[in-house]
């Protein structure tokens, strides 16, 4: 049995200054937020902070849920989409699944090459101002 389900807990990390964090997924030449697939069994918010942690050793907090919506990807049938700007830590990328980091103005995010993933979060949260 698959110890992952088909729901994608992802989580916008905001900073002070107004900043949002993002990742580059190790083999994809695009940037997303952070996050990932719920265990069986596991609570939707436990699966973002367990993803979060992994992927980027940064422990979050108070996550905020802000949107969600149903997909037919071949990874994912849900993606669930949480805010947080409270995080600790020293940032510490898990190689294998990403390979590099920044913090963003969200309005430069039209001029890269992002996955759906955030520009759909960040119109979730822009709902909750």
């Amino acid at each position: 049995m698959e110890k992952d389900t088909k729901v994608s807990c992802k989580v916008l990390i905001k900073n002070n200054e107004g900043k949002i964090f993002i990742v580059k997924m190790t083999g994809f030449n695009m940037w997303d937020i952070p996050g990932g697939h719920a265990h069986f069994g596991e609570d939707f918010v436990d699966a973002a902070k367990r993803e979060v942690k992994e992927e980027t050793n940064l422990e979050i907090k108070n996550l905020k849920k802000i949107g969600q919506f149903d997909t037919r990807a071949h990874y994912a049938d849900k993606h669930i989409f949480f805010t947080t700007n409270d995080y600790s830590g020293d940032i510490s990328l898990q190689m294998n699944e990403v390979d590099e980091f920044k913090w963003v103005n969200p309005d430069e995010i039209s001029k890269m090459k992002v996955s759906g993933e955030i520009p759909r979060a960040l119109s979730f949260d822009r709902k909750e101002w």
